[in-house]
């Protein structure tokens, strides 16, 4: 987990990314549209979890049957990111890697595509950006 933030700390660094790592979790601020995404970062055994709060589905104008076929849906058509509701009723983006095949520039893929997926399923749900 250690190395995780490093490689954060030094993305940040050498790209000048408008990102903020606060502990375990990672503002993402997409360029071009300014809006922001925040991902958590936690280690499960032998693998790296990136995740990102969407909504909670009382912000949802959708019923939980519906929600969970559009989001099988898009797990079916993204390669990275699966969509999910967790038991505290959010809709959750993640993705997970192996710690050991982990690189730095492999990380920056996954927390931009993660913050980006997460942020337009939030604004197609909810109008919003909660950040």
């Amino acid at each position: 987990m250690k190395r995780l933030c490093c490689w954060i700390d030094e993305l940040i660094a050498d790209e000048s990314l408008p990102w903020k790592r606060n502990g375990d979790e990672v503002q993402i601020v997409l360029s071009r549209t300014l809006r922001s995404q925040t991902v958590q970062i936690a280690r499960h055994k032998e693998r790296y979890v990136l995740s990102s709060v969407i909504a909670h589905m009382s912000a949802v104008n959708e019923n939980r049957r519906s929600l969970a076929f559009r989001l099988w849906r898009r797990n079916s058509l993204k390669a990275v990111v699966t969509f999910v509701i967790d038991q505290q009723e959010r809709v959750i983006g993640l993705i997970d890697l192996p710690t050991e095949s982990a690189r730095r520039d492999e990380l920056k893929f996954y927390l931009e595509s993660l913050a980006r997926e997460c942020d337009r399923l939030e604004y197609i749900l909810t109008g919003t950006d909660n950040r």
